[in-house]
Formats: structure tokens, sequence, C-alpha cells
């Protein structure tokens, strides 16, 4: 029998945000001493509620965000609930979704401070805008825009904005 899931190559490095989500959960969860799986799977949506960017995707692909199309949550908070390890839970995730294990952290740290400002929606360089108080009234394309703030930039340090 032929699989479109190749579970060799579903190991640490490619599901690292499964695993770094899992594991930022079942902390929380060995603190409240919550071990019944629908205990789990509401804690796991309230832990949702707060969470951003790829780790919000995971969330959804999970069913723990309202508006997630599918709900197959359970398949973790079982697991979990047993005390399997995080590594293992988000190895039978890839082989039930594949999209699990291919959600990748963005590495910033190898990217100059232009790249990172190219990766910011325009509203989000908008606000950043106006928390530095400037304005770019004739800026149109969003390279205007990071031209502005990295101009501000050489006064100040990056971190600071």
């Amino acid at each position: 029998m032929f699989y479109l899931f190749d579970i060799s190559s579903t190991s640490k490095n490619s599901c690292d945000v499964c695993i770094e989500v899992l594991k930022r959960f079942k902390d929380i969860l060995l603190k409240e001493k919550i071990t019944e799986p629908e205990e789990i799977e509401e804690k796991f949506m309230e832990f949702c509620e707060t969470s951003q960017d790829q780790e919000r995707r995971f969330c959804y692909y999970l069913g723990g965000l309202a508006e997630s199309a599918t709900r197959t949550i359970s398949e973790m908070s079982k697991p979990m609930s047993w005390g399997m390890p995080v590594e293992k839970i988000c190895i039978k995730l890839g082989e039930k979704d594949e999209q699990v294990c291919h959600l990748k952290y963005k590495d910033y740290a190898r990217k100059t401070r232009r790249e990172i400002l190219m990766d910011f929606r325009l509203s989000d360089l908008k606000s950043l805008l106006k928390d530095l108080k400037l304005t770019c009234d004739l800026c149109i394309e969003k390279e205007e825009f990071v031209e502005k703030i990295l101009s501000k930039d050489k006064q100040k340090s990056f971190h600071e904005l």
C-alpha cells in the first residue's frame, strides 16, 4: 500500500511549531493538574485565543479556534491525557493532517531590518509610523513606508521601535 505522508520526514525539525506549542501547553496542564480529555480540549481552546502567527495557524488546524473549519482536537487531547510525549503526539497529528508538521517559525535572526519590515503588513507599517510620530502622506508603496521607518531607525535602536 502506498502512503502519501512520509513518516520518516516527520521529525522534530519538521514539526517544530507543533512541538513548541504542545510543550508550553503541557506545562500549563501540569501546573493546573488537568488530565481529562474534555478539560484538556477546553483549556486548549482558551490557550489558542491568545496565539499568533504560526501558532495560531496550528490551533486552527487542530480546531482550537472558533473559526476552525475542522475539529481534530481530540487527536491531541486523548494522547495528552495518557501522558504520551509531545513529539509522538505531533507525529500522530502529522499523519492525520500533513499541514501540522509543515508549519515553520519565521527566522528573523538572519534577516536584515529591511527584510523584517517588508514582512509586515501595510497597516502594521502605518501603525508603526504613527507610534514613532512620523507622517508619510506621500507614501504609496510599501518600500516608501519602510524607508521612512528606517530613516528614523538610524536615530534609534531597532529594538526600541
